[in-house]
């Protein structure tokens, strides 16, 4: 299993954007964020699907039994659920806009802990931080840790439906082939897979699944060989049953993956690479 914490002794400056996420940032997108920015209840969309349905069958009506008042009253009726449904959705979206970039504000003021808190528990001392930039050109991707230190680079092949990773020091860890539905991936334009197979010397290590539904993504990610587990990525957060053991977010045009250690997987790093 790929599993690095940076290359020692390289230059930060090898990263050119010299992003870096202070510990506060980082608390704020594991826990608070997720908290504030929730997709909206299934319930809800039922409830509005249901009423949505109640104008079109009072529209049909009306036009089967030649009742204009039918018509028109189903006619008003779907303009205010769209009006509704539209100002819901962007009255949602600005309060969640606001709260994150208020709680970005807030945690880019506060620096990094220093020593004097060293007697305080990390939350974070057994997890990795990795991170790449969002906007990608040519064939090949570099993801950093948290210090600007290349840790991993990504190269997809001239038929672009497959990746090979390597560590900092050009070993290829593992392929990945992927299946974008006859579309092909590149990291400029993500295009990301369906489905992508993780082997290491032709033997299977891991498969990504994405699955389809209406709501937020739903990915399952199986790993094989000795340490097999089923992970799901929903709602931004990385689960192996119903435990929360990491996050992928987007932070100042970069992806983001913080995940315990133990649970670290090269099928997982397959799905940040191409999370498009």
């Amino acid at each position: 299993m790929a599993l690095e914490n940076g290359a020692h002794g390289r230059s930060t400056m090898s990263d050119p954007t010299e992003e870096h996420l202070t510990d506060y940032e980082r608390a704020i997108y594991y826990y608070s964020l997720p908290r504030v920015t929730q997709a909206v209840p299934v319930g809800v969309l039922v409830i509005y699907a249901f009423i949505l349905l109640q104008t079109f069958v009072a529209m049909a009506y009306g036009a089967a039994t030649q009742k204009s008042e039918w018509i028109q009253g189903g006619t008003i009726a779907l303009g205010i659920c769209v009006a509704v449904g539209i100002a819901m959705y962007l009255s949602r979206e600005f309060i969640h806009e606001f709260r994150e970039r208020a709680a970005q504000a807030r945690a880019r003021r506060i620096p990094d802990a220093d020593s004097a808190f060293d007697e305080i528990p990390d939350p974070f001392a057994e997890h990795i931080l990795l991170r790449y930039p969002v906007r990608q050109t040519g064939d090949e991707l570099t993801v950093y840790n948290n210090h600007g230190q290349p840790v991993y680079v990504a190269e997809v092949n001239k038929d672009a439906n497959e990746l090979y990773v390597k560590d900092h020091d050009g070993k290829v860890l593992f392929r990945a082939v992927l299946d974008t539905s006859h579309v092909s991936f590149s990291f400029d334009t993500g295009n990301s897979p369906s489905r992508i197979v993780v082997d290491i010397d032709g033997d299977e290590v891991g498969k990504v699944e994405r699955k389809s539904n209406f709501g937020p993504a739903n990915v399952h990610i199986d790993c094989g060989g000795d340490d097999a587990e089923h992970y799901e990525f929903r709602g931004g957060g990385l689960y192996h049953g119903e435990a929360l053991v990491g996050r992928i977010y987007e932070v100042r045009q970069h992806h983001y993956l913080d995940i315990h250690k133990q649970h670290f997987r090269d099928a997982i790093l397959s799905f940040l690479i191409t999370i498009g």
